[in-house]
């Protein structure tokens, strides 16, 4: 047989071994972020549906004008009531929907990383990190979960619907579209400027935690009363 004897069996990759890579797979984290953005998929094609229904009312007001006012015909009126009110009973149904799917993302986030949090949190004293910074994992893991479970996901999957909206307003009218458009621009220049003007924020309050401990008195210094009194 051609193959020789003794030698060690190894898998073949389509290219040579990237140190990087192999980290990446072997980090807890990045593993449970590709988890998660997968299950997002999911609730990309809730928040689709969520987008299309909220036309809904635009729809309806465009069908009035056009065709109840000028027949005055109650029975169209009533349809259309009754389709609209299903397309809101809908929307309401799909963003709750979509929020326990949300939040059920974010736990199986963290119960993902429970192990792996606990060994961190055990390790750190022996690494001699300092005592203030030995929660600073599982604050962050905090942090990640709130964010997954709140409304900052639905955002980033609300944004490709924005130019669809655009340009059906734009055919609409277009002072309509442009004043939507301009409300946009609104918005998000007022979104970074927050941003910027709160990035310095946490910095500023662990200046003023660390000055704060460094002038709290401690108790063996502290004046003890007498128990005479004057």
């Amino acid at each position: 047989m051609g193959v020789a004897q003794g030698r060690p069996r190894t898998l073949s990759f389509a290219g040579p071994w990237n140190p990087l890579l192999a980290a990446e797979a072997d980090d807890p984290v990045a593993l449970g972020l590709r988890e998660s953005a997968r299950r997002m998929i999911g609730i990309a094609a809730f928040s689709g549906v969520i987008n299309i229904l909220m036309l809904s009312g635009p729809l309806y007001m465009l069908q009035v004008y056009d065709r109840v006012i000028p027949s005055r015909n109650l029975a169209t009126l009533f349809g259309l009531s009754l389709i609209v009110l299903f397309a809101y009973l809908a929307q309401g149904y799909f963003d709750a929907l979509r929020t326990r799917m949300l939040c059920r993302v974010a736990t199986l986030f963290d119960v993902g990383l429970q192990e792996s949090i606990h060994t961190a949190l055990a390790t750190l004293p022996l690494r001699g990190v300092k005592p203030v910074l030995m929660q600073q994992p599982l604050r962050d893991l905090d942090q990640v979960r709130a964010f997954m479970s709140s409304m900052g996901p639905t955002a980033f999957l609300d944004m490709p619907w924005i130019p669809i909206f655009l340009i059906a307003l734009f055919l609409f009218h277009p002072a309509i579209g442009m004043t939507a458009l301009l409300g946009t621009a609104a918005i998000i220049a007022m979104t970074l400027l927050t941003e910027r003007m709160s990035r310095g924020a946490p910095r500023r309050r662990w200046t003023l935690a660390r000055s704060g401990r460094c002038w709290r008195m401690p108790h063996s210094a502290m004046p003890k009363s007498s128990g005479r009194s004057a």
